[in-house]
């Protein structure tokens, strides 16, 4: 894993991204669009792999 990458959980990393996108005036339509996403990807990708994903970039 990188340097500087760190393990989060799935809630913090989601409470994160919601907070992100209403500041960016997402409507709750598409926040819960993408919080579904989310959700199948982190069945599907171990945090290495996500991690893995971020920094390659």
């Amino acid at each position: 894993m990188p340097e500087g990458a760190s393990n989060w959980s799935k809630e913090s990393c989601m409470g994160y991204t919601m907070a992100a996108m209403r500041n960016l005036g997402y409507d709750e339509v598409d926040i819960t669009k993408l919080i579904l996403e989310m959700t199948h990807q982190f069945r599907f990708k171990t945090p290495k792999e996500a991690a893995e994903y971020y920094w390659e970039s």
